[in-house]
């Protein structure tokens, strides 16, 4: 049987089957320095405490030439679980989180989980690095995650932003000294 689905946005599939996610995971686009230290949070786009997940594992692939070092914090709803672990060899492009307890993770925040990255100070302006959440499973596979990757965008801190710099500032009064008025 050919099932018909239709999106918010107006778009259309016809499939023999039709996956259906119960939340949706999140990487955010971060502007930094070379040579920073970043704090990078894992999203969730809803409460999840209701889904029952009591283990997460992921991967998290970026370009190993610009990521120095890499470490996973207490931080985000994970934190009712005693730690995470964290396989980590930032040179190889990936590093690998597991976490899991006997609790169930709780509501109250959309961040899911923090991770800390060191970018190398040798990483050129203008650089994107993408960074991709691969192989995200809970509880050895249920409930299911959609996954949005992000991206580091290193600039220093000349860059422009688009359409060019915009400020508001007051000009000197006039006539100077002042009298009675100004302007």
């Amino acid at each position: 049987t050919k099932v018909r689905a239709v999106d918010a946005v107006g778009a259309t599939d016809e499939n023999t089957a039709v996956t259906v996610y119960d939340f949706q995971v999140s990487l955010p686009t971060i502007t930094a320095l070379a040579g920073a230290s970043l704090r990078v949070p894992i999203f969730v786009d809803r409460d999840v405490s209701a889904l029952g997940i009591y283990s997460l594992q992921y991967s998290l692939l970026f370009n190993g030439a610009y990521v120095t070092e890499a470490r996973s914090l207490h931080s985000g709803l994970v934190r009712v679980w005693d730690a995470s672990q964290i396989v980590a060899n930032p040179t190889s492009g990936k590093i690998t989180v597991a976490a899991g307890g006997s609790q169930t993770l709780g509501s109250g925040s959309s961040e899911l989980h923090v991770l800390e990255l060191a970018l190398s100070p040798a990483v050129p302006y203008g650089t994107d690095i993408p960074l991709t959440l691969s192989g995200f499973l809970c509880n050895e596979g249920l409930p299911w995650a959609q996954v949005a990757s992000g991206l580091i965008r290193v600039r220093n801190t000349v860059d422009v932003p688009p359409g060019g710099l915009r400020g508001f500032a007051l000009e000197p009064a006039a006539p100077n000294p002042v009298r009675a008025a100004t302007r």
